[in-house]
């Protein structure tokens, strides 16, 4: 039988940290308004400009002249949640409002540089390939299961190309990522005692009782990992290009810091709940892209695209604490493989103007089940609108709108580990504005 020390600690931590999974699962794609404006359709078989280094780096092969191109995309995510109920440990309706609007405006900017050779290329990348913020009312009824989380991955990333024929070309990079989380949980210290006593009365005379012992914990890690990718292209005709394109899983391991305040003696006196170092892993998922364009004439070409995102490879978050008196904490998540299947049309309207279109059905690793508070992911359908510009000889510019819908609405049943739960309704949708230029040298 496990002692009441060791159930306080489990209870409590698993409260602050079970769902810092769910920041890593938003995957960002927003690497190029150009590919953005046909929703990323076909993005692993173009070789058009310096971003192929992250969709495909054997399109780097097909380039013809040194170039840079900077992207910034504006990702704003709206999600307005409807209370069914929420109730503490013990039963009584959860204080506090509906969280407001979660989502915030996110920018996520991407460089590429790209260096053609005759036989071999090189070329270099920096982008954010996972992220995620949203931020709760710091009174909402969420309070428990989270307050604000901001998750970042930066990834820098060399590659190089060789044109192995007139037909077929092969890329290989390395991923050098580095990661930062920050979360921030209220914690509800007259749950985590009732939790693990059990015995109201004795929780009620150290002043512990559900809502009116409350503390704050932060837990901030980062690290630098490393990856790979590779890809291969391949001119099937004169019109038909096939792209296959794969990115590996990084084992990212974090070291940091967790920040109890406002902790009881009660607790604290037992050697629990004390600030400290950590140490976390996040292994990223892998990545595999299967693409196709087809010039259909000089005015028109249609791509399309299948993607995998392996999520199977995360099995589990485990936080390690410096902290003797602090058993590790360890939660089991049983997220899915999911597809992205996309298709999109470009249209040559003249030798300076290009526009494109896209659709996309993008899967949510996370069935309804694991539906976490600081990740209300569903599935997901993309429209997408874009151009591109000529601006001179050496300079041009793309620009992107896509508009996201998620299934709705996106319910949530979700019970903490100690005891508190929420039932209700998501509405929520997002839109993104990308812009990108490009200079040739």
């Amino acid at each position: 039988m496990k002692s009441p020390i060791f159930k306080l600690a489990t209870v409590g931590l698993s409260l602050s940290f079970t769902t810092i999974l769910c920041a890593g699962g938003f995957q960002l794609t927003e690497m190029s308004a150009k590919k953005l404006g046909q929703a990323n359709a076909g993005a692993a078989a173009y070789g058009d400009d310096a971003s192929t280094i992250f969709f495909n780096p054997a399109g780097l092969a097909k380039l013809d002249a040194k170039q840079v191109s900077t992207n910034i995309s504006a990702v704003n995510i709206e999600a307005d949640f409807d209370k069914t109920s929420a109730t503490d440990a013990i039963g009584n309706p959860l204080t506090g409002g509906e969280g407001g609007d979660i989502g915030e405006l996110g920018i996520i900017p991407a460089t590429f540089y790209a260096s053609p050779g005759d036989s071999f290329s090189w070329g270099i990348g920096i982008h954010a390939p996972f992220g995620l913020t949203t931020n709760y009312d710091d009174d909402s009824i969420f309070r428990y299961q989270a307050d604000e989380s901001a998750v970042t991955i930066v990834d820098i990333n060399p590659a190089i190309a060789w044109q192995v024929n007139d037909n077929f070309a092969v890329g290989l990079g390395l991923d050098v990522q580095y990661m930062h989380v920050e979360l921030s949980t209220t914690v509800d210290y007259g749950a985590v005692c009732l939790g693990a006593l059990m015995d109201p009365a004795l929780c009620g005379s150290l002043g512990l009782l559900p809502q009116q012992a409350d503390g704050l914990n932060t837990v901030e890690g980062d690290g630098i990992a490393f990856g790979w990718n590779v890809g291969l292209m391949w001119d099937a005709t004169e019109d038909l290009t096939i792209g296959l394109s794969h990115r590996s899983s990084v084992e990212h391991e974090l070291e940091g810091d967790a920040i109890f305040r406002n902790a009881p003696d009660a607790f604290t006196g037992m050697g629990l709940f004390q600030n400290g170092d950590i140490e976390a892993e996040f292994n990223s998922p892998e990545l595999t892209m299967l693409a196709a364009k087809w010039d259909l004439n000089d005015k028109w070409t249609l791509a399309a695209d299948i993607s995998h995102t392996k999520w199977s490879n995360f099995e589990e978050l485990r936080i390690d604490f410096e902290n003797p008196a602090q058993p590790d904490s360890a939660e089991a998540f049983d997220w899915e493989d999911v597809q992205r299947t996309s298709v999109g049309l470009e249209y040559k309207y003249s030798n300076d103007l290009t526009l494109r279109t896209g659709y996309s059905a993008d899967e949510s690793p996370i069935n309804e089940e694991e539906r976490s508070v600081r990740l209300p992911s569903a599935d997901r359908e993309w429209f997408a609108l874009g151009a591109s510009y000529q601006w001179s000889e050496k300079t041009s510019f793309d620009v992107a709108y896509v508009r996201l819908f998620v299934d709705d609405p996106i319910a949530l049943d979700r019970t903490s580990p100690t005891g508190d739960r929420i039932v209700g309704t998501y509405e929520a949708e997002a839109e993104i504005v990308s812009f990108q230029l490009n200079h040739r040298f």
